[in-house]
């Protein structure tokens, strides 16, 4: 029995930004090659490098009033224990250390913050895989979840395929052949969807592809000996 269907990568991802701002690089170009972790698109930081350059100053401002504070808070104890200071002072002085500290920890959560926004302007290459449909060009500006690129994974490919869901039952784990551009490719059964498809009413299977070739978005033949 033969049936068609449809190739397709095994995990394909639209990427985009989780926030919004000028498109400043990108990276690849339609079938480009990427690997797991790179960076592949980015946008515009210099207003938050801004930002956290001058949160940083802040903190170092801050850092060197709470070491005096710190300085003042062993003095004013040191006097108090020899009766020159009353126990008030040493409590402002100590007290006047902890309002800083709580700056610097205030600062320190924005600093950690915005450094989360940094990584979010840069996209990674979610796995190893080649670029599919690139829609934008840099300069854009882009809104939050609007899709830059594609990527496909490199994987076996998968065939799907709807069977009529009296043959469904005919088929278990079992190897096939598929046809492809008059190119014959092993496959192996991976399962069925759950559901019947609406319009056709017939099974979805899967299958996976063994090669390497960029057969995606491909149609192509199953065989299959059934009773």
């Amino acid at each position: 029995r033969r049936f068609y269907g449809q190739v397709e990568a095994a995990q394909t991802v639209a990427l985009s930004f989780e926030q919004s701002g000028r498109l400043n690089i990108l990276a690849v170009d339609e079938g480009d090659r990427v690997k797991a972790g790179d960076v592949i698109a980015q946008l515009d930081t210099r207003i938050l490098m801004s930002d956290r350059a001058r949160l940083l100053a802040s903190r170092k401002a801050l850092e060197a009033q709470a070491e005096l504070s710190r300085r003042t808070t062993k003095r004013q104890a040191e006097l108090r224990d020899r009766g020159f200071a009353s126990e008030q002072a040493v409590d402002n002085v100590a007290l006047g250390l902890a309002g800083l500290e709580a700056q610097i920890a205030e600062v320190d959560a924005s600093l950690t913050q915005l450094d989360v926004r940094l990584s979010q302007a840069e996209l990674l290459a979610p796995f190893d895989g080649s670029v599919g449909a690139r829609h934008v060009d840099p300069g854009a500006i882009m809104s939050v979840g609007t899709p830059v690129l594609d990527v496909r994974q490199d994987a076996a490919p998968l065939f799907r395929v709807g069977i009529d869901p009296k043959l469904a039952k005919q088929i278990t784990d079992q190897s096939a052949v598929i046809t492809i551009d008059g190119a014959d490719y092993d496959a192996r059964f991976v399962g069925f969807r759950p559901d019947l498809d609406a319009q056709t009413r017939t099974r979805t299977a899967l299958f996976e592809i063994d090669t390497d070739d960029p057969v995606y978005l491909a149609s192509g033949t199953l065989t299959l000996e059934t009773d």
